[in-house]
């Protein structure tokens, strides 16, 4: 009895022993597992507090970035506002407007060449306008002015007249059997007829005021502001007799063995009367030039109106 209680002792006390271990080295891994849990969580702490760090680094890093990236941006934008926009609008402006101040453009880049090629083309564009403007109110032939020329003369100097209650001539110029010498002597000959006839009125018409054109065919007309009838007489025989000095031969003309002219003179006072018109001078002084004519040519008739 006493053996078999003391195997049974002995059996216990293994199994005991060896449960105490178990207990001691499950004890023991859960310890080891612990800690380790335990390293690697304030491992893997630290290492997101660096990355969270590294991050909130570059976010600075690129909002620093972005904030002189939009600096940059906005100082070239102003540069090209100031420097290339404000003058395009400055020089388009001008250009709209015609100026002449676009010649003087400030700058040296591409904007004031640019200025300058306008400036050209604006020179050149006039030029040609002053030319068209000029053949278009100038006799090809004669190389004085046309009708359309005199008409516009008359209206200003109508209106002038009228304001300073001037006194007005008007003078129109037939040459005497000019078809005769045409088809005698022919064309050329004509015309280089007309040219002189245009010289000779040209020295005799000698005031800044006073205005000389071709009508129409072998017809001229003088404007004489601010000149009276007497005055009128005494310029209309200085041209009569110019245009005959000019002693161009005509031995067709049944007048005289030269070139000369019949004259048809109309004088306008504007102190009582502010009616008169371009027509109804130019009609007096038709028909005055119509009795110059038919009386006789080579002659001036004056005709006045109160």
């Amino acid at each position: 009895m006493i053996d078999k209680q003391a195997n049974v002792m002995r059996i216990r006390g293994r199994s005991r022993g060896r449960g105490s271990f178990v207990e001691h080295l499950a004890e023991e891994v859960a310890s080891n597992i612990e800690f380790r849990a335990s390293s690697i969580t304030k491992d893997t702490s630290s290492y997101a507090l660096s990355a969270n760090q590294a991050v909130s680094k570059q976010i600075t890093l690129s909002l620093a970035l972005s904030l002189i990236v939009m600096i940059i941006c906005c100082a070239i934008i102003f540069y090209i506002y100031k420097r290339i926009i404000l003058r395009l609008i400055a020089l388009t402006n001008l250009v709209e407007k015609n100026s002449d101040e676009v010649a003087s453009f400030e700058g040296s880049d591409e904007i004031s060449r640019l200025a300058k090629t306008f400036a050209l083309y604006f020179e050149r564009v006039k030029s040609q306008e002053t030319e068209l403007i000029r053949l278009s109110l100038s006799d090809p032939l004669t190389n004085i002015p046309n009708r359309r020329a005199f008409e516009m003369e008359m209206e200003k100097v109508i209106a002038m007249s009228k304001r300073y209650e001037w006194p007005l001539t008007v003078i129109i110029l037939d040459v005497d059997s000019f078809k005769l010498y045409n088809d005698n002597y022919g064309h050329p000959k004509g015309d280089e007829c007309l040219k002189a006839v245009a010289i000779g009125l040209n020295e005799v018409i000698t005031r800044n005021t006073d205005f000389c054109a071709r009508y129409g065919g072998e017809e001229f007309v003088a404007i004489l502001p601010n000149i009276d009838e007497k005055g009128a007489k005494v310029k209309a025989e200085e041209i009569r007799d110019a245009i005959e000095s000019l002693g161009i031969e005509h031995s067709k003309s049944t007048v005289s063995p030269v070139i000369t002219a019949s004259l048809g003179v109309a004088t306008v006072n504007f102190v009582n009367h502010h009616n008169w018109t371009l027509t109804s001078i130019l009609n007096t002084a038709d028909r005055a030039l119509y009795d110059a004519k038919t009386g006789g040519r080579n002659r001036c008739v004056f005709s006045s109106l109160p």
